[in-house]
């Protein structure tokens, strides 16, 4: 086992600790555990109850979606569930139309999709935490997809408006703000417990995405004042 899978092992249990004891009195032990197991796939640990390939990332700093603090793309992904052709190797039920862990490649169990809907209490509209994609929910993506290229498209012709403006740069920073809502979370509860190179790992994550959120701000203060009239 890893020195990275092992501290995130010791991680896992420190934080179930710090919840249980932080959370409220009316707080059923079964959310508690759900948010902690939620909280480790998300940051990479994953659950201690299923499987994962031999060479897939089991850190958050393995991970590029989580190393650069934000996705590739200043868009919309096209989303959806995860490939059919492909049958994931998990030993629990992974349902058609949960999404793909973008740490191992494979969907999320149902497990764990119930998981992030109890973390999702604790952190209502945050869309760093995974959610299954109905046709509904796809159509959405899409239609945003669509409205977020057309806006970009106008800011490059220098045609946007002021309102096409803040809603290109509040969405490209909706993420950021969601995935530094986590970080900040987790150095709150477990900061203290953590040894000096973890911590300073995890907060170089968040001053990354502190860092991109103000570079974005600046850029749509500069560019609402050349917007069109």
């Amino acid at each position: 086992m890893s020195k990275s899978r092992i501290t995130f092992l010791i991680i896992a249990v420190i934080f179930a600790a710090i919840v249980v004891w932080t959370a409220p009195d009316d707080t059923r032990p079964g959310e508690v555990d759900g948010e902690k197991e939620a909280m480790a796939a998300i940051f990479g640990g994953g659950s201690s109850r299923s499987s994962s390939d031999a060479g897939a990332p089991t850190s958050v700093f393995d991970s590029k979606f989580w190393g650069t603090g934000v996705g590739e793309s200043a868009i919309p992904d096209e989303g959806g569930p995860a490939p059919l052709e492909e049958e994931p190797e998990i030993l629990e039920k992974a349902s058609e139309g949960n999404p793909t862990n973008p740490q191992t490649g494979m969907p999320y169990t149902d497990e764990q999709m119930s998981q992030f809907d109890t973390l999702r209490k604790r952190f209502p509209g945050n869309s760093i935490i995974p959610q299954r994609v109905t046709p509904e929910r796809q159509q959405q993506l899409e239609e945003e997809r669509r409205r977020i290229v057309d806006i970009q498209q106008r800011i490059t012709s220098r045609k946007a408006s002021a309102d096409d403006i803040t809603t290109f740069y509040d969405f490209q920073m909706k993420g950021m703000k969601d995935r530094a809502e986590l970080l900040e979370y987790v150095l709150e509860k477990m900061g203290d417990e953590m040894d000096d190179d973890m911590k300073s790992k995890y907060s170089a994550v968040l001053e990354g995405n502190k860092k991109q959120i103000q570079n974005l701000e600046d850029q749509k203060e500069k560019a609402i004042k050349n917007a069109v009239n």
